[in-house]
């Protein structure tokens, strides 16, 4: 559907957010490539030993992993099936409350 006269933005500005959304990518695909990496070297011994001992926790993190590497896999443009679906696994995690 086109867009109204109303809704079409100037060039410079049409430019600028896609820019700003491209940069916002960036930063945060690189924010969570740091973050895959801390949890990768996250082992059950250190899960234990911060009082994370619940299955479900455990699970939920697990979970967290494979979706962040999911999303940095296509990201990356590497073909993936993913395991999990990452909007059910980010909502399980916000809601997660510590025990």
């Amino acid at each position: 559907m086109a867009l109204t006269e109303l809704q079409r933005p100037d060039k410079q500005m049409f430019y600028n957010n896609m820019q700003r959304i491209a940069d916002e990518m960036s930063r945060m695909m690189a924010s969570w490539e740091m973050a895959s990496d801390f949890i990768n070297d996250v082992e059950a011994t250190d899960l234990t030993d911060m009082g994370i001992t619940d299955a479900g926790s455990i699970a939920s993190m697990i979970d967290l992993r494979a979706a962040v590497n999911d999303v940095l896999s296509v990201y990356n443009g590497t073909a993936v099936t993913p395991t999990k679906n990452p909007k059910e696994v980010m909502d399980k995690i916000r809601r997660m409350m510590p025990i």
